[in-house]
């Protein structure tokens, strides 16, 4: 299932649902609905998600007063795992009429050893297209573990990537993509 599910019987890879062990945020966006917006409590969280269907992973805003000295307006959030995005490994038709988008704000992804990418975004699948990628102030940092920061496979070139007030660290290629 591409290494991003925990526990393939939770439906995100075709499984049946059943005693469906996942990480904290893995269980935030199978909760959420098709275009919902999730707020991501401050903290740190080590495991690898998978999204699959059009939704907004956000940082937990913070104004000047409380924000820890942070300039970004988002609290700390930091994951370190791959994450992945492929509207194709579940039924997407719930959200194929309502969005076939991704954005990922304010939030730190932290690679991994054993992974190749932090952020992997398959944008054209066999039935369901993601049409656009937005991460903004955000950060992506390989810890010198990872050599691709941000990977588009499957002719995912297609669609809109809008990268704002995003910053790559330890990684040798920022972007890597790739066409089948």
């Amino acid at each position: 299932c591409g290494g991003f599910a925990i526990v393939d019987e939770c439906g995100v890879c075709g499984g049946d649902g059943s005693e469906c062990v996942t990480g904290e945020l893995q269980s935030m966006i199978n909760d959420a609905d098709c275009g919902d917006t999730v707020i991501i409590p401050e903290g740190d969280y080590e495991e690898s998600i998978y999204i699959h269907k059009c939704i907004t992973l956000q940082a937990e805003e913070c104004t000047s007063d409380d924000c820890d000295g942070r300039a970004l307006g988002y609290r700390r959030v930091k994951v370190k795992g791959s994450t992945g995005i492929d509207f194709d490994e579940r039924n997407n038709s719930d959200c194929a009429d309502i969005c076939a988008h991704v954005n990922l704000e304010g939030i730190e992804f932290y690679g991994v050893s054993g992974s190749s990418d932090i952020i992997s975004i398959d944008g054209d699948g066999d039935n369901y297209n993601v049409d656009s990628v937005n991460i903004s102030y955000s950060i992506l940092d390989g810890e010198s573990t990872i050599n691709g920061g941000l990977h588009i496979v499957s002719g995912a070139s297609n669609a809109n990537y809008n990268i704002d007030n995003t910053s790559f660290y330890n990684i040798e290629n920022q972007y890597i993509i790739v066409e089948d």
